[in-house]
């Protein structure tokens, strides 16, 4: 697990960097028992709020989670974490229009071969947000761009899709 210097000083796992208004926004339960799943690599951190709350919503499933800093070498992906030990992107689109899905997927594809779609703020239906996804991945996944994906749930059900190379 990557240890990152808490605010004072002392070695830890990281936490001190989820912003608070996480907790207030979203409601995770109180189960705290994914903070031993989450960690978060030394460095700057400009993630948004339902990010923060995705990678918790994953380590609540038993993912270990290391949350990546930002690299700032132009022209080099940064893609937001570690998943079960392989680079991944996650995606939590806002919007209910037809090619938002398919827009989070792309972008998310220049990034990781390993693609995490979080419903959390989305209103879409799960099954069609689920099509749209498989649609996506393998319109963009050519090449090897794209070896799998995950569709999180509101309930955190995970659904696992798979690109045949």
């Amino acid at each position: 697990m990557n240890l990152s210097p808490t605010m004072d000083g002392a070695m830890g796992n990281g936490h001190d960097c989820i912003p608070r208004e996480v907790f207030t926004h979203f409601d995770f339960g109180d189960d705290d028992g994914w903070k031993a799943y989450l960690s978060v690599e030394p460095g700057r951190h400009q993630k948004g709020l339902h990010e923060w709350a995705t990678f918790i919503r994953l380590a609540q499933n038993g993912h270990t989670i290391v949350v990546r800093s930002e690299r700032e070498t132009p022209g080099v992906k940064n893609p937001d974490l570690l998943f079960n030990g392989e680079v991944a992107e996650a995606k939590t689109p806002r919007g209910d229009g037809v090619d938002t899905i398919a827009r989070n997927v792309r972008a998310a594809s220049k990034q990781a071969q390993t693609i995490i779609i979080d419903l959390l703020q989305s209103e879409r239906d799960p099954a069609q947000a689920w099509q749209e996804i498989q649609t996506a991945a393998a319109r963009y996944g050519a090449n090897g761009r794209i070896r799998r994906y995950l569709l999180l749930l509101k309930d955190r059900t995970e659904r696992w899709g798979y690109v045949e190379c």
